[in-house]
């Protein structure tokens, strides 16, 4: 009885929240993930320097998914898909937890043989 008690909850706990968009068939896949070490604003966007000594422009127009692109956030950056229907660059700068992490909220899903299933984390 408890396992399925178990096994119920797990199910239930992957079932998208209520309005949440549908899940899309395409994967998006970053081009680029890091840490911010600094970034400035130029003429034609914001060019983020990672703390790998990597450098990455977000072009003015880039779809926004969750907030600024501050030092010391993680920084997701793609191009089409879902974020950017129109093909443009696309980006997430998630803020640090005082954990050291960073929370990562998504819904779960099936992609191939990787089961998905609740909110991540990040953690350097």
């Amino acid at each position: 009885m408890a396992a399925v008690i178990a096994v119920a909850m797990v199910v239930a706990g992957c079932d998208p929240p209520l309005g949440a968009p549908a899940v899309p068939d395409d994967v998006v896949i970053p081009t680029t993930v890091g840490i911010i070490a600094t970034s400035e604003q130029r003429d034609d966007g914001r060019l983020v320097s990672l703390e790998d000594g990597s450098t990455v422009l977000l072009p003015n127009g880039a779809t926004d998914l969750t907030g600024p692109a501050a030092d010391g956030r993680l920084l997701i950056v793609g191009e089409g898909g879902p974020p950017a229907p129109d093909g443009g660059v696309w980006y997430a700068a998630v803020a640090q937890l005082p954990s050291g992490c960073f929370d990562l909220p998504a819904n779960g899903e099936v992609r191939g043989t990787e089961w998905h299933c609740r909110r991540g984390s990040a953690c350097p």
